[in-house]
């Protein structure tokens, strides 16, 4: 986790058990690194219709 909007370390942790435990997973989009401009693009023009992630071929 790169980082929290609100609170401490400890109110983090409690958010990650609680998704953790109850199954909870973000909606993601993924895109190839390489369409990482269209990807902003969609973003900005409102179109993602959720999380925009970036893929490596890994």
């Amino acid at each position: 986790m790169h980082g929290h909007a609100s609170g401490i370390a400890v109110d983090t942790q409690d958010t990650m058990r609680f998704a953790a435990r109850n199954g909870v997973r973000a909606w993601t989009e993924e895109v190839p690194l390489e369409e990482a401009g269209a990807a902003f693009q969609k973003m900005l023009s409102g179109r993602a219709r959720f999380r925009m992630v970036l893929t490596t071929g890994n």
